[in-house]
């Protein structure tokens, strides 16, 4: 048990898991002790019947001072937390963003609902498995934790192969494109990810590396706050948050080119610019891989394997699909010549001609 002194501090040793890539001391590759243990000196306030003051960090770091938990019924246990408002609003958008674009694509509500909701399910269930495969260590000694999801446990990687694998099956059972259904909701599926991040950020529950003097660094100071009190720490969820805003902004300039303003309101239509069916899904599917690869060394999480994370032998993995994908397809492209889909949104010649000839007055 940690000694409290006299003047209402404690020490604590604690040991840190995982390599942060940069300390204002250190360059980037270098070596740190990272995992040698060392000794922290943490200050706290009794509550003496009330709630604990939040610790005030002497560290420097941006502050926040939010409890996770955004709402409580009384005396009973249900309640509503920051992550799971935001996972819920980034799901309802980007059903609500899939079901709009696959309607102007020529797909029916019913279907792309169905194929949403299927994707929906899977992404809880792999989420749940990848995360209780990353804990095993402690789920193997309380299996019954398991099915608690309600008490957080979700990994994003789960969310990215269950989603995708569960909304295949029901396409391919309903005999519908599977890779055009992948290319139409690659964005909508990163901009839902980004939005809840935002829960993440809030609840501290991924914890960061430690960046004592980085100006960017964050301090969490709510006492009921999952991540650690009065430490500054990388922001690294943040970090995916921007990285998620920008593959989304990327996804919908190659799916989409720029927005046009018609009739006074900004309208988007459904023209991808790639020359086969699935290249946008294994676009977004390479650029997240390579981005998660180097910001997990950002987060303390324990070593899986070969010094690297789960999350990052995922991304070596599935960066390397993704790649082997679309250089396939772009060779099997410039083979084949234009796919069928831009055939069929590009108007031949004479109709075009025609048009423009009967629009001129006489």
């Amino acid at each position: 048990m940690p000694e409290v002194n006299g003047t209402g501090c404690r020490e604590t040793a604690r040991r840190t898991p995982h390599l942060p890539l940069w300390t204002p001391s250190t360059r980037w590759g270098q070596t740190l002790a990272a995992n040698a243990s060392r000794t922290e000196t943490r200050c706290y306030y009794p509550a003496r019947g009330r709630r604990p003051r939040p610790i005030q960090a002497d560290l420097g770091g941006i502050p926040i001072n939010i409890d996770p938990t955004l709402f409580r019924w009384g005396d009973f246990p249900l309640q509503i937390t920051w992550h799971g408002f935001f996972t819920a609003v980034g799901t309802l958008i980007g059903i609500w963003l899939a079901v709009r674009w696959a309607t102007r694509a020529g797909f029916t509500e019913d279907d792309t609902f169905s194929v949403a909701m299927w994707g929906v399910i899977g992404a809880i269930i792999g989420a749940r498995l990848f995360h209780v495969v990353d804990q095993w260590d402690f789920y193997s000694r309380d299996p019954i934790s398991i099915i608690k999801v309600n008490e957080g446990g979700l990994a994003i990687y789960g969310t990215i192969v269950g989603g995708p694998v569960a909304g295949a099956l029901y396409c391919w059972r309903r005999k519908l494109s599977i890779a055009r259904y992948a290319d139409i909701a690659a964005p909508p599926l990163i901009l839902g990810m980004a939005i809840g991040r935002i829960g993440d950020i809030i609840n501290g529950e991924h914890h960061g590396a430690h960046a004592s003097g980085f100006p960017l660094a964050v301090v969490y100071t709510n006492p009921n706050t999952l991540g650690e009190i009065g430490v500054p720490v990388h922001l690294a969820v943040g970090y995916e948050l921007v990285m998620d805003l920008v593959i989304f902004g990327f996804l919908v300039w190659l799916a989409r080119g720029f927005v046009r303003r018609r009739n006074g309101r900004w309208r988007f239509n459904w023209h991808p610019r790639y020359p086969r069916d699935g290249m946008l899904f294994w676009t977004y599917i390479g650029l997240y891989s390579l981005g998660r690869f180097f910001i997990q060394f950002y987060r303390v999480d324990t070593p899986f394997a070969l010094g690297l994370s789960q999350a990052q032998l995922l991304s070596v993995l599935t960066a390397m699909v993704a790649v082997w994908f679309l250089v396939y397809q772009w060779q099997r492209a410039r083979r084949a010549g234009p796919s069928v889909r831009e055939f069929e949104t590009q108007q031949p010649v004479s109709q075009t001609t025609e048009a423009t000839t009967a629009n001129v007055p006489s």
